[in-house]
This record gives C-alpha cells, sequence and structure tokens, in this order.
C-alpha cells in the first residue's frame, strides 16, 4: 500500500492533534462527515486527529471513508490508536482495511486486540476478498429452534446492541445449523409459549461462503431481501451479508468493468503513484498500438486506391467512428447483461437475431443519411453509394462483435469487460476499413 501526505519512515503519530480542529465538534458530526472532513487533510494530520477522537467516533469516521485514505490514515496511527480505532469497527469493515494493510503492520495492530475480536478478524481475513465470506458480518441475530416465543423476545432484548441487524432473525439447531428464519411480526403475534420451530419460515434462502460476491449482488436484486445468511459446506451459520455491502459491491465491480473495458487497471484510483498507473497502463497501451499497426497495414494495402480516390481518405474516419461506436454500444449492453444474470438461458441464435436486427436497422437508416450527405457534398451517386454500403455492412459487423466478444471472453474464462473496448476496436478498425476500401477499389475498377 502507498500512502500519501507527511509520511516518513515507519513513524506513527502520537495523540496530540497537529491541525487546528475542533475535536469535540467534530466528534458530534456524522461520521460521513467526519470522514470528509479527514479526508481533506495529509495523513500525519488526518491520522492524528483519529487519534485525539473517542475510538467509536474514529471507527465510524474510517467506516465511512474511501478504502485507500482508510489505509493510509490508519498506516500513520500508533498501534494502541489504531488498534482501539479497529476493534470498534464492524468486522467485515475491519478484517477489509487489515487486510490491505502491510503485514508487519497489521501484525502489529492485531497485538492490539483481545484474543476473540482478533480470532474472528483473521478468520474473515481467511476468506477471499470476492467470496461472499469476505464480506460478510459474523454479527448476525441466531436462536437455537428449542426457544420458546418468550424466550426469544428476552433473548433479543439481550444481543439487540451486539447485532449487526435485527428485521431477520435465524434460528439454528443445537449444531448450529440453518433451519430457518423469524420475523419481528410473527414473534410479537405469537404465543408466549409457543415454540419458534413452529412460526418460523423454514424455507429460507442462503449463500455459501465460497460463493463470488457478483452472484450474492444477484441475488439481493433477484430477491429484493435486506440480508442474507451465510452458510459453510456443512450449512452451519457463519454470518450475513447486508443490502449495504451489496451496494458497495456494485460500485466496485462496476467502476472495475469501466476500467477494465478501456485497459486501465481496476485497482486504480485518482490518487494512485504515477508508477502504479504505468504499470497498469502501459501494457495495454503496447496492445492497443500493436492493434493500431494492424489496422494502419490494412489501409496501406489499398494506397493506390486512396491516391486515385482521395475522397476516400476523407471518408475513412466516419466509417471507422460509427462502426466503433456501435460496437460499444451493443458490447456495454451485453457487458451489463452478463454482469447483472440476464444472459442466463438465453440462446446464442437469439442473441445473434437481435443484433442483426439491430445492426440492419441502425446501419441502413445512417447509411442513407450518409449516403445523402456525401452526394450533396461531392456529387458522386457512386461514391455515395460505396459509403452506405460501407455503412450498413460496418455496422451491421460491429453490432454482432460487440455483442459476441463479452460472450466469447465469458467463455474463455476471461473477464468480459477486460479490455473489451480494445479488442472490439481492433475488429472495427480492421474491418471497418477493408470494407470500405475493398468497395472503393471495386468503384474504381467498374470506371476503367
Amino acid at each position: 500500500m502507498t500512502s500519501t501526505g507527511n509520511k516518513q519512515g515507519d513513524s506513527h503519530t502520537d495523540d496530540r492533534p497537529i491541525v487546528d480542529t475542533d475535536l469535540q465538534a467534530l466528534a458530534r458530526e456524522h461520521p460521513a462527515d467526519v470522514a470528509e472532513a479527514i479526508e481533506g487533510m495529509t495523513a500525519a494530520e488526518g491520522a492524528q486527529v483519529l487519534a485525539a477522537l473517542p475510538a467509536e467516533a474514529a471507527a465510524d469516521a474510517l467506516e465511512q471513508m474511501r478504502e485507500e485514505d482508510a489505509e493510509q490514515y490508519v498506516a500513520e496511527l500508533a498501534p494502541g490508536s489504531a488498534a482501539s480505532a479497529i476493534q470498534e469497527m464492524a468486522p467485515d469493515d475491519a478484517a477489509d482495511l487489515l487486510a490491505e494493510l502491510p503485514e508487519e503492520r497489521r501484525e502489529e495492530i492485531l497485538a492490539g486486540l483481545d484474543a476473540k475480536d482478533r480470532a474472528q478478524l483473521e478468520k474473515l481475513m481467511a476468506y477471499p476478498s470476492d467470496s461472499a465470506g469476505g464480506i460478510m458480518s459474523p454479527e448476525v441475530t441466531a436462536l437455537t429452534e428449542d426457544l420458546t416465543v418468550s424466550e426469544a423476545v428476552n433473548a433479543l432484548r439481550r444481543i439487540a446492541d451486539e447485532s449487526e441487524q435485527l428485521y431477520y432473525t435465524y434460528v439454528v439447531d443445537r449444531d448450529n445449523r440453518l433451519v430457518g428464519v423469524l420475523s419481528l411480526r410473527d414473534l410479537l403475534v405469537g404465543r408466549s409459549t409457543q415454540s419458534i420451530r413452529d412460526i418460523m419460515i423454514s424455507n429460507l434462502v442462503s449463500v455459501p461462503a465460497d460463493m463470488d460476491r457478483e452472484e450474492v449482488a444477484a441475488l439481493f436484486a433477484k430477491y429484493g431481501y435486506l440480508a442474507l445468511p451465510v452458510v459453510d459446506a456443512g450449512h452451519r451459520l457463519l454470518g450475513i451479508v447486508t443490502v449495504d455491502d451489496v451496494v458497495d459491491v456494485i460500485q466496485d465491480e462496476a467502476t472495475e468493468d469501466m476500467h477494465r473495458m478501456v485497459g486501465a487497471g481496476a485497482d486504480e484510483h485518482v490518487a494512485s503513484p504515477v508508477s502504479f498507473v504505468l504499470r497498469r497502463r502501459v501494457p495495454w497501451l503496447l496492445v492497443n498500438l500493436g492493434t493500431a499497426f494492424l489496422a494502419s497495414s490494412v489501409v496501406g494495402l489499398f494506397e493506390s486506391t486512396l491516391h486515385q480516390l482521395t475522397a476516400l481518405a476523407v471518408l475513412l474516419p466516419i466509417v471507422a467512428g460509427q462502426a466503433g461506436n456501435t460496437g460499444l454500444q451493443s458490447m456495454a449492453v451485453m457487458i451489463r447483461g452478463i454482469a447483472t444474470g440476464e444472459t442466463r438461458g438465453l440462446r446464442l441464435r437469439r442473441i445473434l437475431a437481435r443484433e442483426i436486427g439491430i445492426g440492419i436497422g441502425t446501419g441502413v437508416l445512417i447509411g442513407l443519411a450518409c449516403a445523402l450527405v456525401c452526394l450533396i457534398w461531392r456529387g458522386d451517386p457512386w461514391l455515395a453509394a460505396v459509403l452506405g454500403s460501407a455503412m450498413v455492412a460496418c455496422m451491421l459487423m460491429a453490432t454482432i462483435c460487440g455483442a459476441l466478444v463479452p460472450l466469447l471472453m465469458q467463455r474463455l474464462g476471461f473477464d468480459p469487460a477486460q479490455s473489451a473496448s480494445i479488442i472490439l476496436t481492433t475488429i472495427t478498425d480492421v474491418a471497418g476499413f477493408g470494407i470500405f476500401l475493398a468497395l472503393g477499389a471495386l468503384l474504381l475498377k467498374s470506371r476503367g
């Protein structure tokens, strides 16, 4: 992890604030506002303000910060102050934060926690970050199935302050296997001596700890739940994933897909160091450079045609640009469809039929517009016909490729968004230039 600000070596801040901040007033603000105020400070300043705040207020602020900012402030804090704040954070957020710190720094902070909290965080950090276990909270409300309604209500009163949420109360057996879920309404209207086994819902949705977090997000979208229980291979209850965690997942995945589509690093941010950005971007820029030379070589094959009919060179960017934009539109819709599960169960034939219809429709409309403009501009009906025909062919090809490239990458086991725009641009440029110039060559040949 690389941090910014006035960090020097491995030194950590003491508890004396170095900025003119009304700490008591700041602690009373909403955690999001506290986080925003601290994020405008250097690493050393922000860390010392966090150290001077009550541990609970510091923890709330860290949970509201961007991950990279929280990392740099915690890296600056003295181990004792960092441990105090980490201990007050929600376990899932604390585990995510600790997992990004250098190992030596992470061990320093973990050493300052009590044994129970340390064991809990180490267990959470053992799950892959992109799995249900990696985003779950172990603070789950669970009751054993042999309790009565009266006993269950009393138990909920005792554990209310320790629970992540109370809108779902899960029911487990003596071996902690998930057997059902209770609603607060059912508890309130149930008879006090009635067993919760009799009023629980046994047909519930749960997710395995190793399920990919994107699949978890898709389940939330499908069922509209506020939380989902996470279980192990033996169906023992491990924790819950809440809807706020899924919102973070959706934002992260959308950002990663956007970056990958253009060859930028999925984990790149505005404040990322230049060296980090270069390592992520340059390889794909070199690939893009190679594809550009490939497209140029296609143009070179028709050099004599361009010498004889220079209007073709003027019109080339129009064909390539329209084909590229059309392909990107189809690709964006397809990548979203893959991410949200809309493409599951759809036959390739149906997808192709739809894209062919769209390609022909847009190609004819745009092709006619281009041909009309060309005819008015150049007064050459044959050149206008070449441009219009090339536009139809190129936009049809681009629409089909825009849908197929992400599907093919998924079938091959790659991320569908991984630099898909670079691959698509190569196809549309090479094929677009080739189609348009080949038709131009035929026009010259017909004129003899």
